[in-house]
């Protein structure tokens, strides 16, 4: 006995438009990181570099969002414990992190979806005219420090 095919569809304005086959918006085709660290209990750091693929912002795959490369770098010092007055703070320790270091400029995620870029015919025989998906663009350079202790 053999199962009927499934078709997927997505609603748009009281008819539907076949999307069969097509990747789910907003969703890569491949993502990755590759992480180095180094901690002797003095000094520390790590370094990070991530990837994010191409990914569809129209239900048709008719428009994406290109692939995009960050990297990110912590370092930090440890100090010894100190005695300050009647209060003793356990392992001092100062942080910088640096994130997106390459400072590249990319969109982030897709903020809003449309069902098709360039125009499609629908179920019914509607048309369903172009639009443009909203934009998040990702964040540039930026550094930031923390100094933490324990009681």
């Amino acid at each position: 006995m053999s199962m009927p095919q499934r078709t997927t569809i997505s609603r748009s304005r009281s008819t539907y438009i076949d999307t069969r086959g097509k990747r789910a918006v907003n969703t890569p085709e491949f993502t990755g990181a590759v992480g180095l660290s180094y901690d002797d209990g003095t000094f520390f750091g790590n370094f990070g570099l991530n990837y994010i693929g191409k990914r569809y912002t129209t239900f048709m795959n008719d428009q994406d969002i290109p692939g995009y490369l960050t990297s990110d770098i912590t370092l930090g010092y440890r100090l010894h414990n100190v005695r300050i007055d009647k209060f003793m703070v356990y392992k001092p320790q100062f942080q910088l992190n640096f994130m997106n270091i390459g400072n590249n400029l990319y969109y982030a995620q897709a903020a809003s979806f449309t069902p098709t870029a360039k125009g499609v015919r629908a179920a019914n025989g509607q048309w369903i005219a172009a639009g443009q998906p909203g934009y998040n663009i990702g964040g540039g350079f930026a550094m930031s420090g923390a100094l933490t202790v324990g009681f």
